[in-house]
């Protein structure tokens, strides 16, 4: 038997931010207490982290609509 960390798999996807204005790269977080709960997409995407301007800017669906990017 050895140590067995507990890890939530963390999917990589290259979007825009809104933030800095760039191509960064974005790393989905969820915490158990939001994976425990019935949440939409559009709330998961809110705790969207973009890599490239430090955790800055966080992403929603709604700027991808609203701002009609295109990635």
């Amino acid at each position: 038997m050895g140590n067995i960390e507990m890890k939530e798999e963390a999917i990589t996807t290259q979007q825009e931010c809104y933030h800095c204005k760039g191509i960064g790269f974005v790393t989905p977080k969820f915490s158990r207490k939001y994976l425990d709960q019935d949440l939409s997409p559009t709330q998961k995407r809110e705790r969207d982290q973009c890599l490239d301007c430090l955790g800055k800017g966080h992403l929603t669906l709604e700027h991808y609509d609203e701002k009609n990017f295109t990635l």
